[in-house]
């Protein structure tokens, strides 16, 4: 599943623009558009800085691998 409209979609719902998020995390404008254009690139540690300074958590949801057996 492609992240980049869901990360700007919380951003602008926030009022920031991507100036005003570069200025929360203390980055550039830039990388705030290269993370929202392409976050399966980013680490761990900058999407939650990002969903941080918006106020949100990063939780990890477990996913259960079903494996069939023939008997």
């Amino acid at each position: 599943m492609h992240q980049a409209p869901q990360l700007a979609i919380l951003r602008t719902a926030a009022g920031l623009s991507q100036r005003d998020m570069a200025a929360r995390l203390n980055t550039s404008q830039p990388w705030i558009c290269r993370l929202e254009a392409n976050p399966e690139a980013a680490t761990y540690r900058s999407i939650r800085r990002y969903l941080d300074a918006l106020g949100y958590d990063l939780v990890h949801v477990p996913v259960l691998k079903r494996v069939c057996t023939s008997l």
